[in-house]
C-alpha cells in the first residue's frame, strides 16, 4: 500500500511540473567550467562600487595603523559594556548551558553524547573544587 502512495505521489509531481517552462539569459556557448570562482558585482560597473568602497576602507585603516592609530572598531578608553542576549542567558551558565546545548542541539544525536555530558560535569566539579 505504501508503494502505491509513493508511485502515485511521484506521478502527480511529474504531471504537475510538466507544464513549467524555463529560460536562461546567459551565453550558453561560454565555457563556465574554465572559471574557478564566481563573484557578484554591482551591475554596470567594473569592479563594483561595494568592492571599491571596501578596498578604500581597508587602505584607510591600514594607513591609520601605520601611523600608530587605531583602526575602525577599536575602542581603548573605558566605556559601558553593552550586554547582548546570548544562548547562555536562555539555558543557564557553566555546565548547565553545555548540558542543555548537548541535549537540545544536534549533539543529542552524536554517539559521543554521553561522553560529552560526562566531560562537562567533571569540568564543573573540578572548577567547584578549585574555587572552594
Amino acid at each position: 500500500m505504501k508503494n502505491w502512495f509513493a508511485v502515485a505521489g511521484l506521478a502527480l509531481a511529474a504531471v504537475g511540473c510538466s507544464g513549467i517552462s524555463t529560460t536562461s539569459d546567459w551565453d550558453e556557448s561560454y565555457d563556465f567550467s574554465a572559471l574557478s570562482t564566481y563573484a557578484w558585482t554591482d551591475q554596470g560597473l567594473e569592479g563594483g562600487v561595494s568592492e571599491i568602497m571596501l578596498r578604500r576602507m581597508y587602505r584607510e585603516n591600514m594607513n591609520l595603523v601605520a601611523e600608530g592609530k587605531d583602526p575602525i572598531g577599536i575602542v581603548r578608553e573605558p566605556h559601558d559594556v553593552i550586554e547582548l542576549p546570548c544562548e547562555k542567558d536562555k539555558l543557564g551558565a557553566g555546565s548547565d548551558f553545555a548540558l542543555a546545548w548537548i541535549d537540545q542541539g544536534f549533539s543529542r544525536y552524536s554517539p559521543q553524547r554521553d561522553a560529552l555530558r560526562e566531560l562537562h560535569v567533571r569540568a564543573e566539579e573540578s572548577r567547584a573544587k578549585a574555587g572552594a
